[in-house]
């Protein structure tokens, strides 16, 4: 019994990480950028009043906090999902701009891939299905993200 439980976490895994591509070729970006994950303090089987765990659709949202000033082009899984233009202030602070994806009828969490228009910066991420949220910052350091199941209030 034991070995068979095994074997179909071991099919599971390997399908998920075949099915996706990890690269894109794009000669006017780099995404060689580093990024920083933080994780909230909440558990991430919280469930919150606009994007409940039980919830029988998966759905990330992903929201541009400070340091956007770019048309960016936002892929899941290398379909283009949003073209447009992201301006926030240069500190973190919640804009409510962003991007919601829904893989509920896919098998495998959502590959995240960011490429700016002007700027020439990118980013490249598998996504943790865990978390429903992902807040991203963006400066000359790099990237910052913070997962999270709660929408933060910075007032």
């Amino acid at each position: 019994m034991k070995s068979i439980i095994i074997l179909i976490l071991s099919i599971f895994t390997l399908s998920c990480s075949s099915g996706i591509k990890r690269s894109i070729k794009n000669d006017s970006s780099n995404c060689d950028e580093k990024i920083i994950l933080q994780y909230s303090n909440s558990n991430y089987n919280e469930v919150n009043e606009n994007n409940s765990k039980d919830s029988v659709e998966q759905k990330i949202f992903v929201m541009m906090e400070g340091g956007f000033s770019d048309t960016l082009s936002v892929y899941f899984n290398d379909n283009l999902i949003s073209h447009s233009f992201f301006i926030t202030d240069d500190i973190l602070g919640t804009t409510g701009a962003g991007v919601e994806y829904n893989y509920t009828d896919e098998n495998c969490p959502p590959f995240l891939r960011i490429i700016s228009s002007t700027n020439n910066y990118c980013l490249e991420l598998q996504l943790d299905s865990r978390y429903r949220i992902l807040y991203l910052h963006k400066n000359k350091k790099g990237w910052t993200g913070i997962y999270s199941n709660s929408y933060h209030s910075y007032e």
